[in-house]
């Protein structure tokens, strides 16, 4: 089956051809036209697919192309924002405690280490405070 059979069934399957023929500025009969893999004048672009599959909320055609390429696509999920703040803080944590560990090799903190390590500590308890508060 042509990719453009799989361009055309994932907007006949969602029923969003308006909303595509919308964000590419095409007449929806135009649109149409293009998908419809038995009209032999015109035919979609490869410019469709992002559009289609963004507006459509399909990625069928993806795993058509990754199938006849020898692969697999796999999508990733959703990163709920709770675990995105949990990676923050780990990684603001993480800077902290690289710039003090930098600092104190050679038993001495000079002023401008100082102001460093404050400066990233306060940056952790930032992101800390900030899911603290989203309680």
């Amino acid at each position: 089956m042509p990719l453009s059979e799989e361009m055309h069934k994932a907007v006949i399957k969602s029923g969003c051809a308006q909303r595509v023929a919308d964000r590419v500025g095409k007449n929806y009969n135009v649109l149409l036209n293009e998908l419809n893999p038995l009209a032999d004048r015109s035919k979609a672009g490869a410019d469709l697919l992002l559009p289609i599959m963004e507006v459509c909320k399909n990625v069928d055609p993806l795993h058509y192309l990754a199938e006849r390429m020898g692969g697999v696509f796999i999508q990733l999920p959703e990163v709920p924002d709770c675990e995105r703040d949990m990676i923050n803080v780990v990684t603001e944590f993480g800077e902290f405690v690289a710039t003090y560990g930098k600092a104190i090799e050679d038993k001495k903190l000079n002023p401008g280490e100082k102001k460093e390590i404050s400066k990233e500590g306060y940056e952790a308890i930032a992101a800390i405070q900030g899911i603290l508060c989203s309680l």
